[in-house]
């Protein structure tokens, strides 16, 4: 990824914490995995049906620089940046390497803020 002025959105990937209540079930919190600097795309038109090959119900790449570990398992929160409210929640499909070079990672997702 050679123009980092695209990475304009600080996002937030976050993982389930694995915390349980007094009962022993999982609770539903999320914890930060990691934070940074990510290109957000509404997938609209062509480019929305080329990531259907993926999942029907893609909305939104997001690309960040290559880092390991991001899974399905995981999602975007994307917060506002005039505040601590979140603006989006991405609930990430896939995590793409696309030329298997490590530079970049493209999450496809789907916006569970709706």
């Amino acid at each position: 990824m050679k123009q980092a002025g695209k990475l304009r959105h600080r996002v937030l990937i976050e993982k389930r914490s694995g915390a349980k209540d007094d009962r022993g079930q999982p609770l539903d919190d999320w914890a930060t995995f990691h934070s940074t600097r990510a290109q957000l795309e509404d997938l609209r038109g062509v480019e929305y049906f080329a990531a259907a090959q993926v999942n029907s119900e893609v909305d939104v790449r997001v690309t960040i620089r290559w880092r390991p570990g991001i899974t399905p398992q995981m999602r975007v929160k994307v917060p506002d940046p005039r505040g601590d409210n979140v603006e989006r929640l991405l609930e990430i499909v896939a995590a793409l390497d696309p030329r298997g070079e490590r530079r970049r990672l493209e999450l496809m997702c789907r916006d569970v803020t709706r």
